[in-house]
């Protein structure tokens, strides 16, 4: 009787193979929020955070197809999954239900968390005072930015000069090339021939060959101040705050600080143009 030989039936897929293309799709699923999340408490900008977490989502792809030779999202057990019809609406009304719940806790956020009111009001300054285009800007950006000393009245220039200068013999002594920015924390009373201010200052010493900063200081300072002859300013008392939590709060804002960086190294170049300029060598 002649041997009747099988048929040899289709390799049924590894069920090992199934268990560990769900551990990937979990891992890939997971890597995302939780790159992007760590990066952001981190205190890295968001868009940095998004990209990374993108490139890390990326990455954890290419780690299984280089072990396992595949990569789990084109796996028959998944197939069903994206080559159904209705998968591209069923994502939209997910995303757009996720969205809408978002959406509703920030604006819910907004009207009743207090906190909330610094972060929008940080984006608005970005936008309006990094590079003024309307008439807002003159209105809002003196309670966020140090005014620029050429708009001051003569008695603003006066106090913030004295503050700037004394602010240099205290935090860069020595410094041949530098400079400070002093931001009055309040508008004292300056009808009197001594009076108090508080103020931020931050400070630069410059390398001789570039603005680049070779130290930089910054403190919370409270001073007592005495007027003298001229109209200027100078100070009987100083302290330094570097530890108070309106001074961590203040210097934690990273956006502002690069504004003040690049405050002084507007200020360091046109020093330098005035100082090469033919005009000023005759």
């Amino acid at each position: 009787m002649p041997k009747i030989s099988k048929a040899k039936s289709p390799k049924a897929h590894h069920p090992d193979h199934k268990q560990a293309d769900a551990v990937w799709a979990l891992i890939t699923l997971m890597t995302f929020p939780s790159v992007a999340l760590s990066l952001a408490g981190l205190g890295w900008r968001s868009v940095t955070s998004f990209v990374f977490a993108c490139l890390a989502t990326l990455a954890v792809l290419v780690v299984q197809a280089l072990v396992s030779g595949r990569i789990w999202i084109f796996n028959d057990r998944f197939r069903h999954i994206f080559d159904h019809e209705q998968t591209p609406f069923r994502i939209l009304v997910v995303s757009g239900g996720v969205l809408l719940v978002l959406e509703t806790f920030l604006i819910l956020q907004f009207l009743q968390n207090p906190s909330m009111d610094s972060f929008f009001l940080n984006i608005i300054a970005r936008k309006q005072c990094l590079d003024p285009r309307t008439s807002v800007a003159k209105t809002f950006c003196p309670m966020f930015m140090p005014k620029d000393n050429l708009a001051l009245d003569r008695s603003q220039y006066a106090m913030v000069r004295s503050l700037e200068d004394a602010a240099e013999k205290h935090l860069i002594p020595g410094s041949i090339s530098g400079s400070c920015l002093a931001m009055l924390w309040q508008n004292p009373d300056q009808t009197q021939p001594s009076l108090s201010a508080m103020f931020l200052a931050y400070c630069q010493s410059w390398k001789a060959d570039s603005c680049a900063p070779a130290k930089t200081e910054s403190a919370l300072i409270t001073a007592d101040l005495l007027r003298t002859d001229q109209g200027f300013y100078t100070p009987t008392s100083w302290q330094t705050d570097t530890t108070s939590e309106l001074y961590r709060r203040t210097a934690s804002n990273q956006d502002f600080m690069r504004y003040l960086g690049k405050e002084l190294e507007n200020r360091c170049s046109a020093r330098i143009r005035q100082t090469l300029s033919p005009s000023a060598s005759q």
